[in-house]
């Protein structure tokens, strides 16, 4: 017995899988800026505030693009690493940020991937 089977569209079936991983990369790297930004926003709400230079140096930049985007969020002064190990009160003023938005930055991806 002969078993024969004619796959029609599988051209485009496979332009589409390529089309929607590319919007996905897109989507994913969309959303992990936005979670840097919001990561930046709500640490330079708890940062130490002498002059307020500290908190005036945050920034969010991101490299690369689709799957390869590297988001980093920074405080630039000369100061900022001492403050952000040692500050009496308000230490890991960045790094504990992180860790409380991590449920909600997981959300933003998820999310951002099913746009």
């Amino acid at each position: 017995m002969k078993f024969k089977a004619e796959v029609f569209g599988i051209k485009e079936a496979m332009k589409d899988i390529d089309r929607n991983r590319l919007e996905m990369a897109k989507d994913f790297s969309k959303a992990l800026k936005r979670a840097g930004l919001l990561i930046q926003r709500e640490a330079q709400k708890v940062t130490p505030v002498d002059t307020g230079a500290l908190r005036a140096s945050a920034r969010t930049n991101s490299k690369g693009q689709g799957w390869q985007t590297v988001v980093s969020v920074s405080f630039n002064t000369s100061y900022a690493v001492i403050v952000h190990e040692i500050h009496p009160k308000k230490s890991k003023f960045l790094e504990s940020t992180y860790r409380r938005l991590m449920p909600e930055i997981r959300k933003e991806l998820i999310e951002g991937l099913n746009e």
